[in-house]
């Protein structure tokens, strides 16, 4: 059985490093198998690794999953600076480039490298995160899917250094990570799950069961427009009533609801298409229930209620405190009329 064709990538593999636990750290063993086969290859050594991934990559571009790319990355990434490999933004064109999708939070989504290039044909690794598509242990994976291949135990702390010769156990280990991962990713693919994050499977799933198309409903709002109605958007809320502040109380209650957030999107009114402006206090629109507004006041809280309003970028206040009084100062506000209910009562 062959492996599907994503994105316009031919082949998709998985692979996996195991790295020494004491300084320097290195890769003292890699294992690589192609989807849809069980057919391991490995080596010793991260040259080893890229001469084999390049030499898999001249006749296709290629896709390699590794379970926790933040981890593996690391290795990637060095090994690519200290190979006269340059880094660029956005997609990569020439030899000897790479390119990466990491947050500025450190997560890692994707490192592409162009290992050669023939005439307009650019022969290409992509390494992907298999953790954002199974958000699980290699060994919940195994159990999750009833594999017949199961997570073994070795050594970690077994010293190996860089003539170590892989033992039995020791391959049957690495073999054992990749083809879990391997066969959890079939799965997943088997169901056209094929985008980059569960996430992102996810949402291409609506869009397929709507009679619609998604830009219709959600359309792309021009700059202006969006800019207006992002002032509206508010974080989680955390409050400490200032009563009990520095004080010890005895034991609290914690309140949990599952599965809150899809509950509302599955039975609540929630925006969508184009929104339309209006001046002065809102209408009742039975086409248009939702909405944005911006006022000018001045408030006061009342007893016994709790504040929700924060201002932030306003010299008056301290960005992160919720406000009781705008005292004598006339301040603006932009509100969803759910968040305009909430400050009114």
């Amino acid at each position: 059985m062959t492996g599907k064709s994503i994105q316009g990538v031919d082949v998709n593999y998985v692979a996996d490093f195991e790295t020494t636990t004491t300084e320097p750290v290195r890769v003292w063993a890699w294992s690589i198998t192609e989807m849809y086969t069980e057919n391991v290859d490995y080596g010793t050594s991260l040259d080893s690794f890229f001469q084999f991934v390049t030499n898999l990559s001249k006749k296709n571009n290629i896709n390699i999953y590794f379970h926790n790319l933040k981890f593996d990355g690391e290795f990637i990434l060095s090994w690519l600076f200290n190979h006269d490999y340059t880094h660029v933004p956005g997609k990569v064109g020439g030899e000897k480039e790479f390119s990466t999708l990491i947050t500025d939070m450190g997560v890692f989504f994707s490192i592409q490298m162009c290992y050669k290039t023939k005439g307009k044909n650019k022969l290409k690794v992509t390494f992907r995160d298999s953790l954002k598509l199974l958000p699980m242990s290699v060994d919940g994976i195994a159990k999750a899917f009833n594999l017949d291949f199961q997570k073994l135990d070795i050594d970690y702390k077994t010293y190996r250094d860089e003539y170590h010769v892989l033992t039995n156990e020791e391959i049957e280990y690495i073999k054992n990570d990749v083809l879990i991962v391997s066969k959890g990713l079939e799965k997943m693919f088997e169901q056209d799950l094929t985008k980059i994050t569960i996430a992102s499977n996810a949402l291409q799933n609506f869009k397929d069961s709507i009679d619609v198309p998604f830009l219709t409903l959600f359309p792309k709002l021009d700059l202006g427009l969006d800019t207006y109605i992002r002032k509206s958007y508010k974080g989680g809320f955390t409050y400490l009533n200032p009563t009990y502040k520095n004080k010890i109380i005895g034991e609290g209650l914690v309140l949990d609801v599952n599965s809150l957030y899809p509950s509302v999107m599955y039975d609540r009114d929630l925006p969508i298409m184009e929104p339309k402006f209006f001046i002065g206090k809102y209408q009742e629109d039975k086409d248009y229930p939702l909405y944005v507004c911006r006022i000018r006041c001045q408030f006061e809280i009342k007893e016994g209620h709790i504040p929700t309003i924060q201002l932030k970028g306003n010299f008056r206040y301290n960005a992160t405190e919720y406000i009781t009084s705008s005292e004598d100062n006339f301040e603006e506000l932009t509100l969803t009329n759910v968040d305009l209910q909430l400050f009114f009562d």
